[in-house]
């Protein structure tokens, strides 16, 4: 379900590392901003039998909600994973109740709540409010500091402690692998409680940042300690 568009180019990004490994991105959304209706009508067969679906926010907002709808009126056994970035102060709140899982990080969950997230406690609340405005779980991601999560069924939160990289290369794609590995485990190992989902997530991100690269720096399952994936 690709598709050119005329007069327009590929989204690219700009990126920019530190020595210490923190990166900064410049994103010029090209063709994804034309993503339509159109498109959820031409992938309708793939979006209502799919197991997990993971949207961004790279494509147009309006376009966004209308594929989430979709998705859940159509495969209400379907997981979505709502990625938050870049995020927006202006979402309608109307995307929330249609997402299983939004996941962001501080920063994200700042913009988004118009809240502090500058230490845990308050990103804790940052969270609450999310799950109030609709979401049925929230992942905060906290970098180094791993990630906390909770849902609507069981609101306390918990925390998963990130894997120490003493010397961080590359931090540009860690969200990424994050959520890859997450989207991955929410389909082939769906009787593991979240809490592991989370734990490996975070070790697969950590993994990532100690090479060069976005999609470059990605392991491969068969890179991975064998535990990591096990049952």
């Amino acid at each position: 379900h690709v598709s050119l568009v005329d007069g327009e180019s590929c989204g690219i990004a700009q990126i920019s590392v530190a020595d210490s490994g923190d990166n900064h991105i410049i994103i010029v959304a090209g063709a994804n901003n034309r993503l339509s209706a159109q498109a959820i009508s031409s992938a309708s067969e793939l979006l209502s039998k799919v197991e997990v679906v993971v949207f961004q926010f790279e494509t147009p907002l309006t376009t966004t909600l209308q594929a989430l709808k979709y998705c859940k009126q159509h495969n209400p056994a379907g997981i979505t994973i709502v990625n938050a970035s870049p995020a927006s102060e202006s979402v309608n709140p109307e995307l929330y109740k249609y997402t299983d899982i939004l996941c962001i990080n501080e920063t994200e969950a700042q913009m988004m709540t118009g809240l502090p997230t500058d230490s845990k406690a308050q990103c804790e609340i940052a969270l609450a409010r999310l799950l109030d405005l609709g979401c049925a779980s929230v992942i905060i991601t906290l970098g180094r500091d791993g990630a906390m999560f909770a849902s609507g069924h069981q609101r306390d939160v918990q925390y998963e402690p990130g894997t120490p990289v003493p010397n961080p290369v590359d931090t540009t794609g860690a969200g990424d692998a994050f959520l890859g590995t997450l989207a991955f485990l929410l389909a082939y190992r769906s009787e593991w409680p979240l809490k592991r989902k989370v734990q490996v997530s975070c070790s697969v991100a950590a993994h990532s940042i100690t090479k060069r690269g976005t999609q470059a720096s990605f392991p491969h399952a068969r890179d991975l300690p064998p535990a990591w994936l096990s049952d």
